[in-house]
């Protein structure tokens, strides 16, 4: 909801007053579409709550709704100020968060996760926001109506557990959170009890879950509210080393500015489209105690995506940020060696190289032309996707290498029965007639582009398909389509041209051998279109991928 109000707008960072005004102006239309939906019914199990996109009444939704609820209320230029309404719409908010409170403290999260801890901490970290909000306006009647559910969230916090790395942070929060309304030397000794097993940030500067849109976010916000409200400078050192890190996963795009490289992801935002807005609020504080023109650049472009009303009535110094500007890193090479990944930007081209375990190794945008994903397999035995397992830089070049063997089996000799399946005697009967693929890619940046050379030799006439899987919205020449989303090269054609407005990525030269794309044993092919180039071993061909544009 909060999302939704703040969106879509144009920040004039000279004008703060106008920011505020649309702001605000989107809040009340949020608050009309709140109120709709609100659950009105004293017969339903639900009377209170509000229903996410998928029809669940969750308890966050709920305790969420405080902050749009109290800002509205507060602020004298809302059409909702002082209004009555909004008293008796919290009432209802506090009846559905005390008939959906376990005995322990914690609400539901319906997807997945019930009476839980980490849920309640999301919940009081927003709900605490409202209150803090409230408090510092001297509105008693808003206060009492966002007390009862922290106090009973408060055990819940005490003595709760975890089941993801982040969630120790977020708990952390929702007890600094506590601790700032309600001082309690418990809630303290319970952070430094979590903090006590050290920040999980690698030598690459990512968390454990390497989550660049979701969970970065939520531990950097988690560990900058901590610092904040305990005073804890030394947490926002990991911050700053994850918020630098991230500088260098940025893809530059004349549509959306600022696009992160999800494909490091070990969570549900693998391979989707996102930047940083999420990441606003420890951008704005670091830019303010940092002078740092990086992050204030940052901050002052996704203010229009992530600054609620709330945040303006609170924080009003993070968002109007005086000071000088500076783009964001946008001409370098970096190898990250702990998460086997490479990154080389040079302006609007950006490349990502994964070096180990990852079949899609290699992928390349030229502002929003964009290729996803290059793979390849070879048909044989059932097991020819590429997927690295050795990695050696050579002579300016990243070498993947992957090494396969294909054996038969004997029977046992001397004979004997077997009270189990075959495939569970496989690696203790003799082997014979062993065939051996190896495969490698190449992969050199050039004053055009990049190079990427293909070499797979050991058994001869293994079919091997190649498929370059491109972003839905750009348009494609050089190929015809074969089946749905599935190209294959013109007849004749010495190229293809992947472009989208005035940037393109052309790839020669091209090879079409046969038809099979759908190779046996290899994953399936990509969402969206993919250009299949097919040939067979002994194969070494160099693709060149020409950018411009």
């Amino acid at each position: 909801m909060l999302a939704t109000a703040a969106s879509g707008l144009t920040f004039a960072q000279s004008d703060l007053s106008t920011f505020e005004a649309e702001v605000l102006q989107r809040s009340d239309r949020a608050l009309d579409a709140w109120f709709v939906h609100q659950n009105t019914d004293p017969k339903s199990r639900h009377y209170g709550g509000y229903a996410d996109a998928d029809g669940f009444y969750n308890g966050g939704s709920v305790a969420n709704s405080f902050d749009l609820l109290v800002s509205c209320y507060l602020h004298p230029r809302s059409r909702h100020h002082r209004s009555k309404l909004i008293l008796e719409r919290m009432r209802l908010c506090e009846h559905f968060l005390r008939t959906h409170t376990s005995p322990e403290g914690n609400i539901d999260l319906w997807i997945t996760n019930f009476n839980s801890p980490p849920d309640t901490a999301f919940a009081v970290h927003s709900a605490a926001r409202a209150m803090l909000l409230a408090r510092r306006r001297n509105a008693p009647e808003l206060t009492a109506l966002v007390e009862p559910f922290l106090r009973r969230a408060m055990p819940g916090l005490l003595n709760g557990g975890i089941h993801t790395p982040n969630h120790r942070w977020e708990m952390c929060a929702g007890l600094a959170s506590l601790n700032e309304l309600f001082p309690d030397p418990a809630l303290v000794k319970r952070i430094d009890q979590w903090l006590a097993e050290g920040i999980d940030i690698d030598s690459d500067d990512q968390y454990t879950e390497r989550s660049p849109i979701v969970y970065n976010s939520v531990v950097n916000q988690a560990l900058t509210l901590v610092a904040l409200k305990l005073n804890r400078p030394e947490l926002l050192e990991p911050v700053r080393r994850n918020i630098n890190s991230v500088l260098y996963l940025l893809h530059g795009s004349p549509s959306n500015g600022y696009e992160v490289e999800t494909g490091i992801s070990r969570r549900q935002d693998l391979n989707t489209r996102g930047g940083l807005a999420r990441y606003w609020h420890p951008l704005a504080v670091l830019a303010q105690r940092d002078n740092n023109p990086i992050y204030r650049g940052l901050a002052r472009h996704y203010a229009r995506e992530a600054v609620s009303l709330t945040q303006i009535m609170l924080e009003p110094e993070l968002v109007k940020l005086p000071g000088a500007v500076a783009p964001v890193p946008d001409n370098y090479e970096k190898l990250f060696p702990r998460m086997g990944v490479a990154r080389i930007r040079r302006g609007l081209t950006s490349a990502t190289i994964f070096t180990r375990q990852n079949p899609t190794f290699f992928s390349l945008r030229r502002g929003d032309a964009v290729i996803n994903a290059v793979r390849f397999a070879t048909g044989f035995f059932g097991k020819g996707q590429f997927k690295p397992t050795e990695f050696v830089q050579r002579d300016g070049a990243y070498v993947l290498t992957q090494s396969l063997e294909g054996p038969y089996y004997q029977p046992f000799s001397p004979g004997r029965r077997i009270d189990m399946t075959f495939d569970e005697t496989r690696e203790e009967r003799p082997k014979s007639q062993i065939s051996k693929l190896t495969q490698s890619a190449e992969i050199r940046e050039t004053p055009q582009g990049f190079s990427l050379r293909l070499r797979a030799h050991g058994t001869t006439d293994v079919p091997l398909t190649i498929e370059i899987n491109c972003r839905e919205e750009v348009s494609l020449d050089g190929v015809d389509e074969v089946a749905p989303d599935v190209y294959r090269p013109h007849a004749g054609a010495g190229r293809i041209s992947i472009s989208r407005g005035a940037q393109v990525i052309r790839i020669s030269p091209l090879v079409a051998e046969h038809k099979w794309y759908a190779v046996r044993g290899a994953e399936s092919k990509l969402p969206g279109p993919s250009i299949f180039l097919t040939s067979f071993t002994p194969f070494d061909v160099t693709l060149n991928f020409e950018t411009a544009g």
